[in-house]
């Protein structure tokens, strides 16, 4: 009996296991518990569910609450598809006291789930500080029109600053300038930037300059920051301000029902100041050529060992920080060997957070005449480390090579390097090669070329055709960059996502599909179409012209993609209905 007992009770534990697994779970935090009337703090509220229903929260008088982010994600828990949702708050202090926030309520997988709950100590604000109203708008709130410049907050700002404020003398800095807008501005179209002068800096040469993009909570708000990073160099050792970025933003704000209202905003940076520093004379070595920065080299051959006439590749590979801007390794070689140029190969580049690196390599061609075994010295990197505030002198191994043969005393010697992509020919001695005059003249016959002759004519008229091509060409070119050419290029890129679209439906993928549909928007809406929520597609198409029902369309196909991919629902015939969409939205929307 007593055995039957605990196998009994051995299986009512196995099915309750998974019984307490499958229930989802709710868990929030709070960013502080201690405020100011007019002061905000920021709650993240994390369900896991299988299933889960929209959270509730309760806030008391003295505090105002507001969602300003939803995340979605998913993964798998103890052998169950579990979606996982993070509701983000912003709680706004209203009046003195002591209150409860919480707890935050939710249905997860069929049962009523509740976090814990906070008592938030709110006490008067500091003196000089106007009243807020009852509704959370606080005065920082009703005067968001543009944040401060140079510091982050309000609706929009943009900060500038540079890596080093005291460079010297051709050392490589980065101008970086951040533009955050927050997510209650539905942005339409792309920012317009008006860079400031940058003399008597200069723009790094074959450096392109970087932006990039990124979400982020600032103030419990939730913002779009942008990053703009430019490669520079001061040429002259005097103090300038570089002015601030100017910045012009087309946004639209949702109304009523399906009216929004657009607005244009003008907004800049702060300014910038920069003392360039001139080299010091102290310990300059002679052979210094201005080159600023922290770099290696290293030196290899491809062939140690080859006879006389043939061709090794020296490479000399230079990294570090900085740019080289023309200087290059000099490569001194002894008599019996003659040196070719390639050209080299990689450059500088804008690394964020790094600044600008180089790495580079340049190969020559050695072409031994004389059999012996011949040393190519070390080679020598001369600059000035910032750093360490010194000259400084990089130096390669020196590089021996074992030659054979017979040596070459015909002055008539060509050597011709091949492309290190291809297969490598070899040196052409053509001294060897120079048939006698009268004897080459026989063997070869006549060749001279008469005015008729279809050679001669072809020649003539090649000049012709090529300043054709070229003046097309160029023509061509000009047109792609007016407005018209613009046009043009987005209806194809248009076009080409529609018809990736009815291949995808005819194939029945989906995420093809929905490739297509965003490379669409991006190329209508002259913006990235990849991140786009339901509530924004809807809105920026209003905003562009597009028909409501076209506009309603598509919030309603976004929904559909975001309960698919985050929500576990059925994905079938979602290729089919955004193929559909694409075709109607073509025809509606002109």
């Amino acid at each position: 009996v007593r055995a039957r007992r605990l196998a009994l009770r051995a299986l009512v534990a196995a099915l309750l296991v998974p019984a307490a697994a499958a229930a989802g779970t709710i868990r929030a935090t709070l960013e502080s518990k201690t405020l100011k009337v007019g002061q905000a703090t920021s709650l993240s509220v994390e369900i896991r569910a299988g299933s889960a229903g929209r959270p509730s929260l309760n806030a008391p008088a003295g505090l105002a609450v507001q969602q300003i982010a939803v995340v979605k994600d998913q993964g798998m828990e103890r052998g169950r598809l579990v979606v996982i949702h993070q509701y983000v708050y912003r709680i706004t202090a209203l009046e003195p006291g002591t209150w409860s926030l919480g707890p935050v309520k939710a249905e997860l997988d069929g049962q009523s789930k509740a976090s814990e709950t906070y008592e938030i100590e709110v006490s008067a604000r500091a003196s000089g500080t106007s009243r807020s109203s009852r509704t959370g708008r606080t005065s920082r709130d009703r005067s968001r029109r543009g944040g401060q410049s140079g510091a982050r907050g309000g609706d929009y700002y943009a900060i500038a600053s540079i890596s080093e404020d005291t460079p010297y003398i051709g050392q490589s800095v980065v101008y970086e300038v951040e533009i955050g807008r927050a997510s209650s501005l539905r942005t339409m179209g792309r920012d317009q930037w008006t860079a400031p002068d940058w003399p008597p800096l200069s723009l790094e040469p074959g450096v392109d300059i970087d932006s990039d993009s990124r979400q982020a909570i600032i103030e419990s708000r939730r913002y779009t920051v942008s990053t703009i990073r430019v490669p520079l160099f001061p040429l002259e050792t005097e103090r300038v301000e570089i002015a601030p970025s100017e910045f012009e933003m087309t946004v639209v704000r949702r109304g009523r029902g399906l009216v929004s209202r657009g607005q244009e905003l003008k907004f800049g940076s702060n300014g910038v100041v920069v003392r360039a520093r001139t080299l010091p004379t102290a310990g300059r070595p002679d052979d210094f050529g201005g080159l600023v920065g922290l770099f290696g080299l290293e030196a290899s051959v491809d062939r140690a060992r080859l006879e006389t006439g043939e061709t090794a590749t020296l490479s000399v590979r230079v990294q570090g920080r900085g740019a080289l801007r023309g200087h290059t390794p000099q490569v001194q070689v002894p008599d019996g060997l003659k040196l070719y140029a390639e050209q080299p190969d990689g450059g500088p580049r804008l690394v964020p957070g790094e600044g600008v690196l180089t790495d580079m390599v340049f190969r020559f061609a050695v072409v031994p005449l004389e059999p012996g075994t011949w040393e190519v010295p070390a080679i020598d990197l001369v600059f000035f480390d910032p750093d360490r505030k010194e000259y400084r002198r990089a130096s390669t191994q020196a590089v021996t090579l074992t030659v054979t043969g017979e040596p070459i005393v015909d002055s008539a010697v060509v050597a011709r390097s091949a492309s290190l992509t291809t297969a490598r020919e070899e040196v052409e001695v053509l001294g060897a090669d120079i048939l006698p005059l009268h004897d080459g003249a026989r063997m070869l016959g006549d060749r001279r070329a008469s005015v008729g002759s279809p050679l001669v004519l072809a020649l003539l008229l090649l000049p012709l055709i090529g300043f054709g091509g070229l003046a097309a060409r160029a023509s061509g070119q000009r047109f792609a960059g007016t407005a018209g050419g613009q046009r043009r290029a987005r209806g194809r890129a248009a076009r080409d996502a529609r018809a990736d679209a009815r291949k995808a439906a005819k194939e029945g993928d989906a995420a093809a599909a929905e490739r297509a549909l965003r490379a669409w928007l991006s190329a209508r809406l002259e913006r990235s179409g990849g991140a786009l929520s339901p509530d924004d597609g809807e809105a920026v198409l209003l905003a562009a012209g597009a028909p409501p029902e076209v506009a309603g369309g598509l919030g309603t196909l976004l929904t559909r993609i975001e309960a698919v991919r985050y929500g576990g629902a059925s994905g079938s015939g979602l290729e089919d209905e955004i193929a559909t969409w694409l075709e109607q939205a073509a025809r509606r929307w002109s």
